[in-house]
């Protein structure tokens, strides 16, 4: 009888993974069958031995490791040959402007107060390891956790932000790090979660169907959503289509700035690569974006600037260019480099 893994890293530290994968090999070692579910090619290609893709909960093939050929199971996976041209080197740099600064905010307790600025049309990376302080930066920046010291300021001015309607009345959006459970209602249909950030915006208590089918419509088609109707209950989604929701409830209401925490978590790597380019595409409109990514090979491809986080400090700031595995790893784990 096989045993069923399914997506067992996508909270783990890099050792921590390979604590597993040793396992796994031991485990394979005593005759024991493993069904290996990931979206990570690089593990499905160390571990597998056969390869199966499922496609839209279509079986698509089955190819046997002699047989393993990255860019043509990527194209089993998304039906298409990848493209890919969001690397931020080849993007004009994100302007001079500050659309975010944030000032002696202290994360924990006894940890250093976190300064950092956000430039306009900048994606500014932000790495760390499991308790480096990105995501409760992220809640106290959206007003879920209280400001215990220091200032947030947008466009140069101080905002006061107590909860989360602080922060998007001051153009603040945050897709958050569980989409499931944190990002939408899963039994609700794609139309009324893309509308629930923007229901305090009508002036009227009867909605208009036109203008509700005009803002949804919209964000399907930009966001080439895959879905059998907008009634669709959103639970039915894959997860890419599930991010994109959550993406698109939040371009609705035009936000100036917008955290994403582990935007492309457990997504298949075609997703990936339509959440990479939304990403491009928002920041050349004038979007400022702060990414949350516990991959480092993330960090590296979309990031205009990086900043590593440990223990909640600021412990390193770069420029992409300067960004090596070694210089964010050393700055990580809060090594000096």
């Amino acid at each position: 009888m096989p045993n069923f893994i399914d997506e067992p890293t996508a909270s783990l530290t890099d050792r921590e993974s390979e604590t597993l994968f040793s396992i796994i090999d031991e485990l394979k070692r005593n005759n024991i069958s493993i069904v290996y579910i990931s979206h990570r090619m690089e593990e499905v290609f160390n571990l597998a031995d056969r390869i199966t893709v499922f496609r839209d909960g279509t079986y698509i093939d089955t190819v046997e490791r002699k047989n393993f050929k990255e860019d043509e199971i990527i194209k089993m996976m998304i039906g298409r040959e990848l493209q890919e041209d969001v690397s931020a080197r080849a993007i004009k740099g994100s302007s001079d402007e500050i659309a975010l600064e944030v000032q002696n905010i202290k994360v924990y307790k006894n940890s250093t107060p976190v300064n950092l600025k956000l430039r306009k049309g900048e994606i500014l990376g932000m790495f760390g390891l499991v308790g480096a302080g990105r995501t409760e930066l992220s809640r106290v920046i959206f007003g879920i956790d209280p400001v215990r010291d220091g200032r947030i300021l947008v466009d140069g001015k101080e905002i006061k932000i107590t909860r989360p309607l602080d922060a998007i009345k001051a153009g603040i959006a945050l897709v958050p790090e569980d989409r499931k459970d944190l990002g939408l209602i899963l039994g609700m249909s794609v139309k009324d979660n893309m509308l629930l950030p923007k229901l305090g915006t009508f002036t009227s208590p009867v909605l208009n169907k036109k203008d509700i089918s005009n803002i949804t419509g919209t964000y399907i088609q930009d966001l080439s959503i895959a879905l059998a109707s907008e009634e669709e209950e959103v639970k039915n989604l894959s997860g890419g289509n599930q991010q994109k929701v959550v993406i698109a409830k939040w371009m609705a209401m035009n936000p100036k700035i917008l955290i994403m925490d582990e935007p492309t978590r457990g997504i298949d790597i075609g997703a990936k690569s339509e959440i990479y380019a939304i990403m491009r595409k928002l920041t050349e409109e004038g979007m400022s974006i702060i990414m949350i990514s516990s991959e480092m090979a993330e960090i590296q491809k979309v990031s205009d600037r990086v900043i590593v986080m440990h223990e909640g400090s600021v412990t390193g700031e770069m420029s992409v260019d300067e960004a090596t595995q070694a210089t964010i790893m050393n700055a990580a784990i809060g090594m000096e480099n």
